[in-house]
């Protein structure tokens, strides 16, 4: 196994990753937030904090969204900077999405961190999923935002129109959240039934993340996709670390057969032994012929679960328990052909 530093012993990274894994989720969010505080540094004190913040936000973000911030910012002449509240900059848009027939389920640094090791969060990712009908308009959906976010109603629903990403920025700490559409035809949705259900914050409900498998699969097709492009033949070391990781705190809990599954799918299995052995976990058989079983195994239960997200999402829970008896027994019949 490699250390995720090389100053790092191996011993004590195996300490820190039992004492995350016995850590409760709420704990690690914790943990980012206070990693992600981006206090402005302060260091000339005649310097109105709000151009100190726009030159912030301009470099972090580019030119557009700091040209939104400044003109955004005028309105506030007493701004300043508030500490980051993850939970509190999270929940008002998860729920305005609701409000708009949306679901959406934290993605990003966010997900990869609660999975594996802790790290800052630069910006939030929301994935969208399961776009209805609405009978109120998105002007009226999100107004209730427009005093605690830069929001503009015209341009998400454009964005929602191409399935294209959209920003929110938090006007109180900056922070930029991005409301993202899936990209990966047949990955995507069978990743939606994986999703996982987590108390990070005893203010709110429980919020939904994207799984372990997930994050990991897409870490490893982002740093296939970046090795393709890069002259040097090398591997992204933040990206990989972000990988290593999840597969290492995730352990015994983690997934190989489906993680292989898709990595194949998607082109990337040439990193699967590197990605393995520098995790420290033992490649799963991947034979042609156990490959094809797995993969077909893992096909009729992804439908089945598919199935099921769609339906509860379309008539409820409740009417959905009758259904969901019949279709249990339909795929053990085909997984046992």
């Amino acid at each position: 196994m490699r250390t995720q530093s090389p100053d790092t012993s191996l011993a004590a990274e195996r300490y820190l990753i039992e004492r995350i894994r016995q850590a409760p989720a709420s704990k690690h969010f914790h943990l980012i937030q206070s990693l992600s505080q981006r206090m402005l540094s302060g260091q000339h004190a005649k310097q109105d904090a709000r151009m100190e913040a726009i030159h912030t936000i301009t470099c972090g973000y580019g030119h557009h969204i700091g040209q939104r911030v400044q003109r955004a910012l005028t309105q506030y002449p007493l701004w300043h900077e508030q500490a980051v509240d993850l939970s509190a900059i999270l929940w008002p848009v998860m729920q305005a999405l609701k409000a708009a027939g949306i679901s959406s389920y934290i993605g990003g640094s966010i997900a990869s961190s609660l999975h594996g090791m802790q790290q800052s969060a630069r910006d939030i990712d929301l994935v969208l999923i399961g776009q209805q009908s609405r009978s109120l308009s998105l002007d009226t959906i999100f107004a209730p935002l427009s005093e605690t976010y830069l929001v503009e109603p015209e341009e998400i629903q454009q964005a929602l129109m191409e399935k294209r990403t959209v920003s929110l920025l938090h006007l109180g700490t900056l922070m930029k959240l991005d409301l993202i559409f899936p990209e990966t035809s047949g990955f995507d949705e069978a990743m939606q039934v994986t999703l996982v259900s987590l108390p990070l914050d005893e203010r709110y409900e429980p919020f939904p993340v994207a799984s372990a498998l997930e994050m990991a699969v897409w870490k490893l097709v982002r740093c296939a996709r970046e090795l393709a492009t890069r002259p040097d033949g090398m591997v992204n070391d933040g990206e990989w670390n972000d990988l290593l990781g999840i597969l290492k705190v995730q352990g015994p809990r983690f997934d190989l057969v489906r993680f292989t599954y898709w990595a194949h799918q998607l082109g990337a299995e040439h990193l699967l032994p590197l990605a393995l052995d520098d995790a420290g976990l033992t490649s799963p058989q991947t034979s042609s012929s156990r490959l094809r079983i797995a993969s077909r195994k893992i096909l009729v239960e992804e439908r089945w679960l598919l199935s099921i997200f769609f339906i509860s999402f379309l008539v409820g829970k409740e009417a959905l328990k009758g259904f969901e008896m019949n279709l249990m027994m339909i795929v053990a019949h085909l997984s046992l052909a």
